[in-house]
């Protein structure tokens, strides 16, 4: 690292809150920008296996692309997802689709699930090796955070303290960084669903062609299952659950799971298998109450909320884990461009880097937000008229047109503007976008510039004629129409 720095002053420094997907991205983006970090982390390990997955999407791959995980790590081993198929609560078939197929044509990259656990792991095989020794520390969660003009302290649960100049809140849904901001930000989450997060192994008994997704629709009851790595089955049991605020969202246990399971383990996965059988054939299943909702304070001073910590959505659709990777971009590509012009930039700085980030992403968490809870509502068929729109309007849309929902997120979504650029359809999809708002930016500026001419012609044959204040107004008007 080459961090940015003036002589005889200590470098700029990012202190992250959390090894999570937000908090190691980040870390490697801040690395590859040569911006020092350190990473603290509450847990005993960096990439632990919970069973939980993760589904990237185009743009997030176009990322990945870039900092050089995604072809020689991650697409040798995934298999890209192509068809979905879905099924009433008896196995009937109703539906079929192609659009993720779409998706990668139009976009030149798949979507794809991987492994939670695996993809910290390709992040932290890309973070130099004297990084992971000097700036990542485990066993660190926060305990106490003090600020000044000029810094912020971290004091961490195993006594240790760090000193930077911001500190990022990456520390997820159970975030300590935001407790200490105000305790009463987390009650701005709901939880309406729980979920099982499985990961089980294709055999005889469960059998699975890679790249498929099969969905499962009933009343207040829907699951999910897709082969993205071949001879694995990433699966998601969900269930509709009592409305809850923190603190009172539940906590479960192996035995409340092996519970849930037994009451509806014969429910079908698809036509060939059940949630039992991917149950008998898991690598790990875990329960837990899934959290939805945009906080409404993100910053404190130098202090900056990220991920699943200001915002959370249910897993449905996919978004959470992208929304965190763009995220983590936008506010790299911001302050590398900062600190280029200001290696140590005040706290007015650093608050309108802060505001700006947020006047971008916060729109886009509830636009994410509400996306996630339509499709969480629409397979637990929450309602007639979620039931008559997941069974009747949507198998009857085109691919075209559902796979239009992943194109439009990702055409607006951010490069990393420090680090070349991969060349790909996603790419002249951006290109052709911006150069059709250009060409309407000029053609409202050529409007204008002929409405003006005219009214002034106007004006100057009003002066010489009778027709005085009422003309005038004429004009007035003429110039304040859009």
């Amino acid at each position: 690292m080459a961090p940015m720095t003036s002589e005889n002053q200590q470098p700029f420094t990012v202190l992250i809150a959390g090894g999570s997907i937000t908090g190691l991205t980040l870390a490697l983006l801040l690395s590859r920008a040569g911006i020092n970090y350190v990473v603290l982390e509450r847990g005993s390990s960096l990439a632990p296996q919970l069973g939980a997955s993760l589904g990237l999407h185009p743009p997030a791959l176009s990322i990945l692309d870039q900092l050089g995980l995604w072809e020689n790590d991650l697409e040798p081993i995934v298999a890209a997802l192509h068809s979905g198929q879905h099924f009433t609560k008896d196995g009937k078939l109703f539906g079929s689709a192609r659009n993720h197929e779409v998706v990668h044509k139009q976009l030149g990259y798949p979507i794809v699930f991987i492994e939670r656990q695996l993809y910290l792991e390709t992040l932290l095989k890309y973070i130099p090796e004297e990084h992971k020794q000097t700036c990542i520390h485990t066993n660190a969660g926060v305990a106490d955070v003090k600020q000044d003009d000029n810094s912020v302290t971290v004091t961490t649960t195993d006594g240790r303290t760090f000193h930077g100049d911001v500190l990022i809140g990456g520390d997820g849904v159970h975030s300590m960084v935001r407790e200490l901001m105000n305790p009463a930000l987390k009650e701005e989450y709901i939880s309406e669903f729980n979920c099982i997060f499985g990961i089980s192994n294709v055999t005889e008994k469960t059998p699975m062609q890679a790249g498929m997704v099969y969905n499962v629709y009933d009343s207040g009851i829907s699951n999910v299952c897709a082969s993205g790595v071949p001879g694995k089955i990433f699966w998601f049991l969900f269930k509709k659950n009592s409305l809850t605020h923190p603190p009172n969202v539940p906590r479960f246990t192996d035995a409340d799971t092996e519970k849930m399971v037994e009451e509806h383990g014969d429910m079908p996965m698809c036509a060939d298998f059940t949630i039992k059988d991917l149950w008998e054939t898991r690598d790990k299943a875990v329960l837990v109450a899934l959290e939805e909702g945009v906080i409404s304070q993100w910053i404190d001073g130098r202090v900056l909320l990220m991920g699943d910590s200001a915002h959370k959505v249910t897993i449905n659709a996919g978004f959470g884990g992208n929304t965190a990777i763009e995220s983590t971009v936008l506010f790299s590509n911001s302050l590398h461009k900062l600190l280029q012009s200001s290696p140590h930039p005040s706290s007015a700085e650093l608050k309108a880097l802060f505001k700006d980030f947020e006047s971008v992403q916060r729109p886009r968490a509830n636009q994410i937000l509400k996306l996630s809870a339509t499709v969480t509502r629409l397979e637990a068929q929450n309602g007639l008229m979620y039931k008559l729109l997941s069974r009747y309007v949507m198998p009857r849309l085109s691919d075209k047109l559902k796979a239009g929902v992943f194109v439009d997120v990702a055409v607006s979504y951010p490069d990393v503007e420090f680090l070349p650029k991969k060349a790909s359809p996603m790419q002249d999809l951006r290109a052709a976008i911006r150069e059709k708002k250009e060409k309407a930016v000029r053609g409202s500026r050529l409007a204008m510039l002929v409405k003006t001419a005219v009214a002034v012609g106007t004006l100057a044959w009003l002066v010489q004629s009778k027709h005085g204040i009422k003309g005038l107004q004429m004009v007035r008007t003429l110039l304040a129409e859009k």
